[in-house]
């Protein structure tokens, strides 16, 4: 008898075995595991990342005003007194705007702080947990918006729960997210982020099955998510995307009527916010819509097209080109016109799929909305809802056989690395970046010696005015003195020191030069030749200014030799602060520019 072999089953081409798992992803089990996945790929490693550079002003500020936890959001001085005084103690830079004035309103995350200094003031793994858990809740709400909005999208109800499960896992295991959990001070996007889309799904059960209380429970949690976070406010893109491409009134000014409720909150929210005096003046990195509206328009169209383009497949780019001199204005004319080719390339989706149409729009609204600060990764909360919606409709149409062209599939693979293989290899270096540079930041700020009142620091150079702003924290955390350091340029310039006498340097390098070089001083507020600024005896003059009002050449005068003291002089060399000796009279020296040391933790400096 003929010994019979078997032939295996072909297996499936790679298509099916991407459908099967989109259909695996609709099933109630599949959102428990993603729900999973996120606390071990984001939460496990942001456990340890303890306080990270805004948490020691944050919680500072909530540790000497326990009474008061909205006095955690109202960073450093607030009146031009105040900004002197720490001008003249090294606690701000010499350029810092006398109008500088931070201040938000977000008494809801105030209070999530307070509760954690109250409850378990010396774990930070527990106030780690507690941010974990406001992003937990994010995600679910996430998934809930998914397949509210998805429910009768499809004549296939199984199909409708397989897109919706993709977009969740998509939207929860984006890497992007991890600073907002990973970082203490970054909560209030993450408990802002969980009550906008619990504002939104509300709306559309509401318009979609006429569910009466979702009316009033959509204007109330918006109004929360706006108390705990400004950028809150772009979960509006959605609400007006939903109007635009979803609800059903067949009536556009019935559509229009069901947003003014939220337009009401908004409005009120703001006209408060006004009232009392909250906002950011003097500071560079913000932009008042109300005061500067074209300013905005212009920046929520570039501001927003770095978004989406981290937001859609450049990641880790964005944070990095606001410091690097005219990089935004190059990036966002490139991503403007990636968003354009992808637009084209996925046109044919867009026209047949409504809920894809809904979500790109309002990715794009929300996204703009953002226009308001210099754009960070950690503001996709709400950004990445419609992406990863517009991303898990691309991916299902490649599965289901329905996407058309050769471009559209190459782009949906790529997504597919992008999104799905990506970001669990991703999420632990971006949930600890934070706490990254807070090392650095600490190994610097330990290279320089005690402070004492009769010998000021003078710091020549460093890579940005984030030094200036947390070394004063960070030496009194260590137990040095507080008083901080009179840094000179801060940036990514390199800088020329000229010697003309005995008691007198001359700096040339290029002040404020990029966005996140502008934390103190906002261009709106430009220097002039022949301005003064006294600290701690440096006597410090204005010698040239570029059309914006920028610095670009200082004279530092002293009563005496700088060889005679009291000053001791510093420049940043190979990552870190270093004793400096000035040149001799009627020469010059030329500084590299300086930056930041990643290296391992605990490194020697």
């Amino acid at each position: 008898m003929a010994h019979e072999t078997s032939t295996p089953a072909p297996e499936a081409p790679p298509r099916a075995r991407l459908a099967r798992l989109i259909a695996w992803l609709g099933r109630p089990r599949a959102r428990l595991l993603v729900l999973l996945a996120v606390a071990l790929l984001i939460g496990l490693p942001a456990l340890g990342n303890g306080f990270a550079l805004d948490d020691l002003l944050l919680l500072g500020e909530g540790a000497r005003a326990p009474g008061d936890p909205q006095a955690m959001f109202e960073l450093g001085p607030q009146t031009p007194a105040e900004v002197d005084a720490w001008r003249r103690d090294g606690l701000y830079p010499w350029w810092a705007s006398d109008a500088l004035q931070i201040r938000f309103f977000r008494p809801l995350s105030a209070l999530s702080h307070a509760l954690d200094l109250a409850l378990w003031p010396t774990s930070t793994r527990l106030m780690h947990l507690h941010s974990l858990a406001w992003y937990l809740l994010l995600v679910a709400a996430a998934g809930a918006l998914y397949r509210e909005v998805l429910r009768e999208r499809d004549a296939a109800p199984r199909r409708a729960a397989g897109l919706a499960g993709l977009a969740l896992l998509v939207y929860a295991i984006d890497d992007a997210h991890g600073a907002n959990v990973g970082w203490l001070a970054a909560r209030n996007s993450a408990i802002g982020g969980a009550l906008a889309i619990a504002a939104l799904l509300a709306h559309v059960r509401a318009r979609s099955r006429g569910w009466r209380i979702g009316q009033v429970l959509a204007p109330a949690a918006l109004a929360l998510a706006l108390l705990a976070a400004e950028a809150s406010i772009a979960v509006l893109g959605y609400f007006a995307a939903y109007a635009v491409v979803l609800d059903p009134a067949p009536s556009w000014r019935r559509r229009a009527a069901a947003l003014l409720p939220s337009i009401a909150v908004v409005v009120a929210w703001l006209a408060l916010y006004r009232a009392l005096g909250y906002g950011a003046t003097g500071c560079g990195l913000y932009t008042d819509p109300l005061a500067d509206p074209l300013g905005f328009v212009a920046a929520a169209i570039t501001r927003g097209a770095l978004l989406i383009g981290a937001q859609l497949g450049l990641p880790m780019v964005v944070d990095l080109v606001g410091f690097i001199p005219g990089a935004s204005a190059v990036a966002a004319g490139l991503f403007l016109a990636l968003i354009a080719l992808v637009a084209w390339i996925l046109a044919p989706l867009l026209r047949r799929c409504a809920a894809a149409r809904f979500f790109a729009l309002g990715m794009l609204l929300a996204a703009a909305a953002h226009g308001t600060t210099v754009p960070q990764e950690r503001y996709l909360l709400l950004v990445g809802v419609g992406g990863a919606g517009l991303v898990a409709a691309t991916i299902a149409a490649l599965a289901w056989g329905e996407l058309r062209g050769r471009l559209a599939r190459a782009l949906a693979w790529l997504w597919i690395v992008l999104h799905v293989a990506a970001p669990p290899l991703l999420a632990a270096p971006r949930t600890t970046g934070t706490s990254t540079l807070h090392a650095s930041l600490e190994r610097a700020a330990a290279a320089l010696p005690q402070t004492d009142a009769a010998a000021p620091i003078v710091l020549l150079n460093a890579p940005g005015d984030l030094f200036a702003l947390y070394v004063p924290a960070l030496r009194e955390a260590a137990g040095a003195a507080p008083r901080g350091v009179h840094l000179l340029y801060a940036g990514a310039g390199a800088i020329t020191v000229e010697r003309p006498s005995a008691a007198q340097l001359v700096l040339r390098a290029p002040w404020l030069a990029a966005p996140g070089d502008r934390v103190l001083r906002d261009l709106g507020d430009p220097l002039r030749v022949g301005e003064r600024v006294d600290v701690d005896g440096l006597h410090i003059e204005v010698l040239e200014v570029d059309e914006r009002g920028a610095p670009r050449a200082i004279r530092v005068d002293l009563s005496a030799p700088l060889e005679a003291g009291p000053a001791r002089w510093f420049a940043w060399i190979d990552g870190a602060p270093r004793p400096w000796a000035p040149p001799a009279v009627g020469e010059s020296a030329a500084l590299a520019p300086a930056t930041w040391d990643f290296a391992t933790p605990g490194a020697a400096p």
